[in-house]
């Protein structure tokens, strides 16, 4: 009876002292949660842009690192430390500690990266400039190495939290990666005069063109020990008067594009969507114009424009000024209303404006160097921002960054780009907005049948502006018309079954080039009108089918327009399959779903459909 006792009395003990462990053990838990959320609040406020100084980032880092240090003690304590050893139970605490270690590392390194980036702040140079991007290249790595670590730990109720670390982490991995390696190639501006100069083409998509629109004016960006320079901006017609003859057409370059005048003529140098081709031909074209050596070309608009100076202030030009929300209006519209009985003082305008604006980016690049690489990506997400380099080991790095331009169709997934042309010498892709649709029902065979759609609406007005805007450019047109070279790139292995323009059958000139088919039709849309194209296709082999799985995957590119596209995509199983995983913002049922937006920057759409029967 006594030893009955005694046994029922311990094992009260042992759950008396098991609850106490346990409040223990719930209290540290909360706090280190409450360490780990404080630690990435800090690391997220010390990579806003809007934070101030280099100084003010690092006093976040380290109060980030005195969390992060804070929570690992605590979790190598008692009573989590001890039960971090339990096989089953100890699986978060393992987990924690895993995350707490990647956290620690991350402060760390966001502290160096604020250093580096302040000391090139203070004093631009290639040196201060390559050891930022060292510095972002190296906490790239230490995120993705502390993500690595986390993906192999096990959960067992910890996952959700497990989930938003890796989702985080990775996205922090690519943008240091990619802030890295902006700066690696902005360094090399910074050297001996002229030991890089690249061709600065000014595009203007108020007139449409392949890789954005008609290049009007053009300067030269060339390196300096003090940063990058800008030689005088001049009007594309200089070169176009100089130019002698033809250059060699690309591999891979369409006979449509041959005919088109794009190895002949400064004004259709850039008809074809594919800066790497592109750029190409305006090195060959400039060097044939008596241009000297350059290592690349750089196209950018006013778009892009508008996004620098978001990060270096407004510029002034002839009594103007200009900010992020006026440039686009008046160099796309109202300066040509302004000197619309003088054209050289129009070009002389958009010349300073040009010039002004490189000023403002080279201020930017050294007083704020990785808020203005930033704006970059955020610019070159719209492809209003690309650059070609003659260096393969840099265009590799830029394609890598997305800054390339590149339109080719990647193999083995479907493909979408809508490319638009001006064919009536005037501004009026100023008031053109486009609405694309691509439907596509799936084949349980790897098959697919699209239906695709694309409707251009003509905003602009019949009278009241001036004739370099709305026309005519000659008899053949009347004011307000857009007259557009209308394509659709689609993979390559995809036939058309069916072209329509506004309901009515009709034919359609189809491409090969950059590795996909370009389904181009010429189409007129007077003042205050609309027209639409429709296409069916069909294709084999357009997703991969693994047994009970089917794996679909659609890449849209857009061109860069000064309104972007809107997109709508919507995708159909096919009978006795559902989709187990489509991309974020997608809604519908299993069988079907549907998205639409703003196609304002390349999308890679993945979906997973699994067999129901």
């Amino acid at each position: 009876m006594r030893a009955h006792r005694l046994v029922i009395v311990a094992i009260l003990a042992l759950a008396a002292g098991s609850v106490i462990v346990a409040l223990q053990a719930r209290g540290d838990v909360v706090t280190v949660e409450r360490d780990l959320e404080e630690a990435r609040s800090l690391l997220g406020r010390a990579g806003r842009p809007d934070v101030g100084t280099a100084g003010q980032r690092q006093a976040l880092s380290r109060r980030a690192e005195a969390h992060a240090l804070a929570a690992r003690r605590r979790l190598h304590g008692w009573p989590l430390g001890t039960l971090s050893a339990a096989p089953l139970l100890g699986r978060d605490v393992r987990a924690a500690e895993t995350v707490t270690d990647a956290a620690l590392g991350t402060a760390r390194g966001a502290g160096h990266v604020a250093a580096a980036l302040g000391s090139a702040e203070r004093r631009p140079s290639a040196g201060s400039i390559s050891a930022a991007a060292k510095a972002l290249l190296d906490l790239s790595g230490v995120l993705r190495d502390g993500a690595e670590r986390v993906e192999q730990t096990k959960t067992l109720l910890a996952g959700r939290a497990r989930s938003r670390f890796l989702v985080e982490a990775r996205s922090a991995e690519a943008t240091a990666m990619q802030a890295g390696r902006g700066l690696r190639v902005a360094a090399d501006l910074y050297g001996p005069r002229g030991s890089k100069r690249y061709f600065l083409a000014f595009q203007n998509p108020a007139e449409l063109r392949g890789t954005g629109g008609l290049i009007g004016e053009y300067g030269l960006l060339e390196a300096s020990p003090s940063g990058p320079v800008v030689r005088q901006v001049r009007p594309v017609d200089e070169l176009r008067r100089r130019l002698r003859g033809s250059v060699l057409p690309p591999p891979g370059l369409s006979a449509h594009h041959r005919r088109s005048g794009a190895t002949r003529d400064w004004r259709s140098v850039n008809i074809p969507p594919d800066l790497p081709t592109v750029g190409r031909m305006i090195v060959a074209m400039y060097h044939k114009s008596g241009g000297e050596r350059v290592d690349g070309v750089i196209m950018v608009d006013p778009l892009a424009m508008a996004r620098i100076l978001r990060v270096s202030g407004p510029i002034e030009v002839e009594g103007t000024r200009l900010g992020s929300r006026t440039l686009v209006k008046t160099t796309l519209l109202a300066t040509y209303v302004r000197y619309q009985r003088d054209n050289v003082g129009r070009r002389r305008f958009l010349g300073q404006v040009g010039l002004q604006g490189a000023r403002a980016a080279r201020r930017a690049l050294a007083a704020q160097p990785l808020d203005f690489v930033r704006a970059l990506a955020d610019a070159a997400q719209g492809r209003h921002l690309a650059v070609y380099a003659t260096d393969p080991a840099v265009q590799d790095i830029l394609a890598t960054l997305g800054i390339a331009g590149s339109a080719s169709a990647p193999d083995g997934i479907d493909y979408l780009m809508p490319v638009g042309v001006n064919a009536a010498a005037n501004k009026a892709d100023y008031f053109l907005q486009r609405e694309l649709t691509y439907a596509v029902r799936l084949r349980p065979d790897g098959g697919a049948s699209v239906r695709a759609a694309i409707t251009l609406r003509n905003s602009a007005p019949a009278k009241g502006l001036p004739r370099y805007v709305i026309g005519p450019y000659d008899g053949r047109f009347r004011p307000g018309e857009n007259r557009i070279l209308q394509s659709l790139y689609v993979a390559d292995a995809y036939g058309f079954t069916r072209a329509v323009r506004d309901n009515r059958r009709v034919r359609a000139t189809v491409d090969e080039g950059f590795q996909g088919l370009a389904l181009t039709q010429a189409v007129s849309i007077p003042a205050g009108r609309s027209a639409k194209i429709e296409y069916d296709l069909v294709r084999n082999a357009a997703v991969r089918v693994e047994g009970r799985h089917i794996a679909y995957r659609l890449l849209v590119r857009p061109q860069p327009t000064v309104s972007p596209d809107r997109l709508t995509v919507a995708v159909s199983a096919p009978a006795r399959w559902r989709f187990v995983q489509v991309p974020a913002g997608f809604a519908g049922d299993p069988s079907a779903v549907r998205w639409s937006g703003l196609l304002d920057r390349e999308r890679l759409l993945e979906f997973l459909l699994v067999r129901t029967a």
